[in-house]
């Protein structure tokens, strides 16, 4: 018997079955299964380095839609606006024994082939042909989320796109057309597509998935989906009241001694203003309604703290957790302070469903 263990974790597994299993964190208040979808998707498109950027903004932040079908919609938006643009063909070398000259006569073959047939030529020419690595890798994606999804309307489209790829073959190696996949200018159209390939043909969506199962799996660790999209809001925030806003600050270290550096001190994000520094932490945690046991804090990452507060000359650090029905609106939870060194430690709750009132007041707050 095989089973999945999944934690903090969420995105949807489609199983060959056909059932699909949806992981969504729990919220809170939030109104319901549209609207934590919305706010995935929501923080899907903060996600740096990642084709889900692209994805737009939800309607009132909700998704009716599973998510698989709102990850197919989003992929065939793209596809779409290549048709529109015109679909890029490629010189492809070729080969042949013609009736006419095309490119240049190939002098071996020629003697082998026609020497009692002076009416042919044995030619190697280019032609210019729409199957080429990256159409075949559209296609080939069309082609899958079109076993994946059961929504008629999304299966209409698909079948519509792929009319026009009719000249070109399905990937018969998914690696090799990757590793063919060209970058220049007269390709731009296709790179988010090719980084939707990825997601979809092989996986690329941070998943640790393994096993024997014939599934689709997209699984997103939450740990980075919190980050980023807190990152996202406290830039727009912040850099409005004249901020610089660092994130993942490179270049600290806890010990530097004749030019040599130990122990990477790397702050989510690091903030600078008028010579004051701020350092915030984002943790997906859930923590408990129990101030005599610290709420649930963990001591090491309170040690963390301390070490940014040291390496960042920093007397403000925040750090950020997910807000639960029991804690305050748009105010820290606990303020940790020290009078020896004047260090305050402010535990901040950030509310999922109103992320960007959260994120303004704590930048009002400074």
């Amino acid at each position: 018997m095989e089973r999945i263990t999944l934690q903090n974790y969420v995105g949807v597994i489609r199983f060959r079955s056909g059932h699909q299993m949806e992981i969504l964190p729990k919220i809170s208040g939030s109104t319901g299964l549209e609207q934590a979808r919305g706010i995935v998707l929501d923080m899907l498109r903060c996600l740096t380095h990642t084709p889900f950027r692209q994805g737009g903004t939800a309607a009132q932040r909700t998704c009716k839609m599973p998510l698989l079908d709102a990850f197919i919609q989003m992929y065939l938006r793209e596809v779409q606006a290549l048709v529109r643009g015109g679909i890029r063909a490629d010189y492809v070398a070729r080969q042949g024994n013609l009736n006419r000259l095309r490119g240049r006569i190939l002098l071996t073959p020629q003697l082998r082939h026609n020497i009692l047939h002076p009416e042919r030529l044995y030619c190697a020419y280019d032609e210019y042909d729409l199957n080429c690595p990256e159409n075949r890798l559209v296609k080939t994606t069309l082609l899958v989320l079109r076993r994946h999804t059961a929504t008629p309307a999304l299966v209409r489209e698909i079948d519509g796109l792929l009319q026009y790829f009719d000249e070109v073959d399905k990937s018969a190696s998914i690696d090799a057309d990757f590793n063919k996949v060209r970058t220049d200018r007269s390709r731009r159209a296709y790179a988010q597509l090719m980084n939707w390939a990825r997601v979809f043909l092989q996986g690329r969506s941070f998943s640790s998935f393994a096993g024997r199962a014939d599934a689709c799996v997209l699984l997103f660790p939450m740990e980075r989906l919190f980050e980023d999209y807190v990152a996202h809001y406290v830039r727009q925030s912040f850099r409005a009241d004249g901020w610089r806003v660092t994130t993942q600050a490179r270049g600290h270290y806890l010990f530097d001694s004749g030019g040599e550096h130990h122990f990477s001190v790397r702050p989510d994000i690091l903030l600078e203003r008028n010579g004051r520094v701020l350092v915030m932490d984002t943790k997906w945690k859930v923590l408990e309604n129990d101030p005599d046991r610290h709420f649930g804090i963990q001591q090491a990452d309170m040690y963390q703290m301390s070490a940014y507060a040291t390496e960042m000359a920093s007397k403000d650090i925040f750090l950020l957790y997910p807000r639960l029905d029991w804690m305050p609106v748009n105010e820290p939870l606990k303020v940790y302070h020290d009078d020896a060194s004047g260090l305050n430690v402010h535990i901040y709750p950030v509310d999922l469903p109103s992320v960007q009132g959260s994120v303004d007041a704590l930048a009002g707050m400074q």
